[in-house]
C-alpha cells in the first residue's frame, strides 16, 4: 500500500515536471540535438527539488528514514525469533513425534539452512524489482510455511516446512543491509545499523524464552510456538504493507522515467523533456526484468570469487558461527542438566545473550562520537573505520567461552554462566556490526548482492553445526566442549585487526569497491 502511494506520487510529480517543460519532439535529423543542454528551457524549481528529494532516499526527512529502518528491523527481530523459538519446546516436539533428540534438532538446522538457500535469490532480485517487493513476497510466503510447519502431522512434514519457512525468510539477512545503505550516509550508518543488528538479534534471545514458556505451559501446546511466530508476523506485515517505503533509488529513478515516458511517448519513440527524456524504446515490464534478471543472479557469484572482502568477511562469519551454533544446544547440559532448570526457566537464561547485545549497542556511543571527531580532522572515514566494533569484540567471545566453560558447576552460582554468555553476546554481535558496516559501506549499491555469499556460507555452516552440538556435549562434557571452541575463537581475533591494517591495499584488488 504504501509503495503504491509512493509510486503513484512520484508519478504524478513527473508528470507535473513534464508539464511545466514541455517535451519537444525530435526528427531523425535532429537526433544530435538531444543532447543539447540549452534545450532544457527553464531552471530548476522547487518542484524539481521536490521531485529529487523522492528518489533520493538518504535526502529524506529524518522521521521517514528511522521508520523504514525500524520497520526492516522488526522483520529481521521476526525471523531470527523463528529461527531460535521452537528450540526451546524441543523435547515436547520430539515426544510427540517419536524422535531424538538430534532428529529434532534438524528443525533449528534445517531452517537456518534454508536461510542460506534463500540468500542468493533474494538479495539480486531486491536490486531489480526493488526492495519491498522481496520483503512483502518472501514475507507472506515465510508466514505460510510457519503455518504449515505448526500444523505437520509428522516430523518429515515439520522439517519440510522449516527449510521453507527459513528459505524465505532470509530476505532481511540479505536485504536489510541494502535497506541501510539505501536510507544512510556512510557515517549516520556507524549508529543506525548497529540499532538494526541488535533488534535482529534480539529475536535470538526473545525466542528461547517465549518458547521455553510455551513449552512449560500446561494451557497451549508446543504448536503454539509457531503460532506466536504468525502472530508476531501478522502485525509487521502490516507494518510493511501501510508504512514501509520503497527504499532502492534505482527502482524510484525507473518509476519516475517509466511515468515520463508514459506521459510524453506518442507513437515516434523520440521525445525530450527538460533533461529527463532522451531517445527512448517502448519496452514491457516483462522484458526489462528477463534483461536485468541474468546480470542480477549472476553478480553475487562473480562477487563471491573475485571480491577478496566478500571472500575474507565469509570465511571469518562461517568459522564464528561454528563456534556460536555449536555453543547454543548447550544451554539444555548447562542450565538444565547442571543447575536443574525447567523449560521456562532455561528459555529465560538466553536474556544473558540480550544484555550483551544491548551493551553492543551501547558501543556505538563512543564510537560515533569517535568517528566524527576523526571526520572534522580529516575530512573523511576509511571502510576500515567500521572494524573498531570487531577489534573490541573479537577478544570477548573467547573470554566468555572458557569462563563459562570453566565455572558451570552446580557449587558455582549459575549467574556465572549468564553473565559469561552476556560477553559472549557482545562479541559475538560487535563481529556481526562489523562485517555488514565493511561490506555494506564498501559496496554501498551492491551491498545486497555482497551479503548474498556471506549469508549463504554462514547459515549452511550453522545449520550443520546445530547437528554436531549435541553430540560433542554428551562426548566431551560442557568443560572441554566449551574449551575447544574457545580456542577455535581465539584463532579467528587477528582477522579484524588484519583488515584494518591491510584493508586498503586489499581493496585495491577489487574492481567493484569505491
Amino acid at each position: 500500500m504504501q509503495s503504491f502511494i509512493q509510486r503513484r506520487k512520484i508519478a504524478a510529480q513527473s508528470v507535473l515536471q513534464l508539464t511545466e517543460n514541455p517535451p519537444i519532439s525530435l526528427s531523425e535529423s535532429d537526433e544530435t540535438a538531444v543532447n543539447k543542454p540549452e534545450l532544457s528551457n527553464s531552471p530548476p524549481s522547487e518542484q524539481q527539488d521536490r521531485q529529487d528529494i523522492d528518489v533520493n532516499p538518504r535526502k529524506w526527512p529524518l522521521w521517514k528514514k528511522l521508520s523504514a529502518t525500524l520497520i526492516v528491523t522488526a522483520i529481521s527481530f521476526v525471523v531470527q525469533y523463528a529461527s531460535a523459538v521452537d528450540s526451546a519446546a524441543a523435547e515436547r516436539i520430539q515426544a510427540e513425534f517419536g524422535v531424538s533428540a538430534v532428529a529434532e534438532s534438524l528443525a533449528t538446522g534445517l531452517f537456518l539452512v534454508g536461510f542460506g538457500v534463500g540468500a542468493p535469490i533474494a538479495g539480486p532480485l531486491s536490486e531489480i524489482a526493488g526492495r519491498n517487493p522481496v520483503y512483502i513476497i518472501s514475507f507472506v510466503l515465510f508466514m505460510l510455511c510457519t503455518m504449515g510447519a505448526g500444523l505437520a502431522p509428522n516430523i518429515g512434514a515439520q522439517l519440510s516446512l522449516r527449510f521453507l519457512a527459513g528459505m524465505f525468510g532470509s530476505t532481511p539477512l540479505v536485504c536489510a543491509g541494502g535497506t541501510v545503505s539505501d536510507l544512510w550516509d556512510p557515517v549516520d550508518q556507524i549508529h543506525i545499523f548497529p540499532i538494526y543488528a541488535t533488534g535482529g538479534f534480539f529475536g535470538f534471545a526473545v525466542g528461547p524464552a517465549i518458547g521455553g514458556l510455551i513449552a512449560d505451559s500446561k494451557i497451549v501446546g508446543w504448536r503454539w510456538v509457531e503460532w506466536s511466530t504468525l502472530v508476531l508476523s501478522g502485525a509487521v506485515l502490516m507494518l510493511v504493507l501501510l508504512f514501509q517505503p520503497e527504499t532502492y533509488a534505482p527502482t524510484l529513478r525507473e518509476w519516475q522515467t517509466s511515468a515520463a515516458i508514459a506521459k510524453v511517448a506518442s507513437g515516434d519513440g523520440e521525445v525530450f523533456s527538460a533533461g529527463i527524456i532522451g531517445k527512448t524504446e517502448q519496452v514491457s515490464g516483462l522484458q526489462r526484468f528477463k534483461a536485468k534478471i541474468g546480470p542480477a543472479l549472476y553478480r553475487p557469484v562473480q562477487l563471491s570469487y573475485s571480491e577478496p572482502i566478500i571472500i575474507m568477511i565469509s570465511v571469518y562469519l562461517s568459522v564464528l558461527y561454528i563456534v556460536i551454533f555449536t555453543f547454543l544446544p548447550g544451554y539444555t547440559f548447562i542450565f538444565t542438566n547442571t543447575y536443574g532448570f525447567s523449560l521456562a526457566e532455561r528459555g529465560l537464561s538466553f536474556f544473558g545473550l540480550g544484555v550483551g547485545f544491548l551493551l553492543a549497542l551501547a558501543m556505538a556511543i563512543p564510537i560515533t562520537i569517535q568517528s566524527r571527531k576523526i571526520i572534522q580532522r580529516d575530512g573523511g572515514l576509511s571502510p576500515e573505520s567500521r572494524l573498531w566494533f570487531a577489534m573490541i569484540g573479537a577478544p570477548t567471545i573467547p573470554i566468555g567461552l572458557f569462563w563459562m566453560a570453566w565455572t558451570t558447576r552446580a557449587s558455582i552460582s549459575c549467574w556465572s554462566a549468564i553473565a559469561a554468555s552476556a560477553l559472549l553476546g557482545f562479541g559475538v554481535l560487535c563481529v556481526f556490526i562489523s562485517s555488514y558496516q565493511y561490506i555494506i559501506y564498501t559496496y554501498e549499491q551492491l551491498a545486497a548482492s555482497g551479503l548474498v555469499f556471506v549469508t549463504f556460507t554462514r547459515y549452511l555452516v550453522a545449520g550443520g553445526m546445530v547437528e554436531v552440538g549435541i553430540p560433542m556435549y554428551e562426548n566431551l562434557g560442557v568443560a572441554w566442549a566449551l574449551t575447544l571452541l574457545g580456542i577455535l575463537s581465539v584463532v579467528l581475533i587477528p582477522i579484524p585487526f588484519s583488515l584494518f591494517y591491510w584493508g586498503p591495499q586489499i581493496r585495491q584488488w577489487s574492481k567493484h569497491v569505491k
